[in-house]
């Protein structure tokens, strides 16, 4: 994989790759799996993702560690996975079919 966050954008084809599908498998389980078991209206935030070992696994072979899993989840799966604000301003991460 090329080092840097630009090279790595530059490299992706139009459609997720392999290991890319399998990230964004990983964090759409997560939420499926947090929906169940947390109170009904809580979200994640990206520190819950990010502190899931299913989901850094899947990112350290989708991508070189510079690149943010914010950016990527905006970038290239927002059809999936929304970034929503709550009332207190912060970044929560939902099924993008759940807003």
């Amino acid at each position: 994989m090329n080092a840097g966050p630009e090279n790595f954008w530059a490299s992706l084809p139009s459609h997720l790759t392999a290991q890319e599908q399998e990230l964004a498998d990983a964090v759409v389980a997560f939420l499926r799996l947090w929906a169940e078991e947390k109170e009904a209206g809580k979200s994640p935030n990206l520190i819950h993702l990010g502190a899931d070992k299913r989901i850094r696994e899947c990112k350290s072979q989708a991508m070189p560690p510079e690149v943010a899993l914010r950016k990527w989840l905006e970038t290239r799966v927002s059809h999936l996975i929304a970034l929503v604000k709550d009332g207190k301003s912060q970044t929560t991460v939902q099924l993008a079919a759940a807003r």
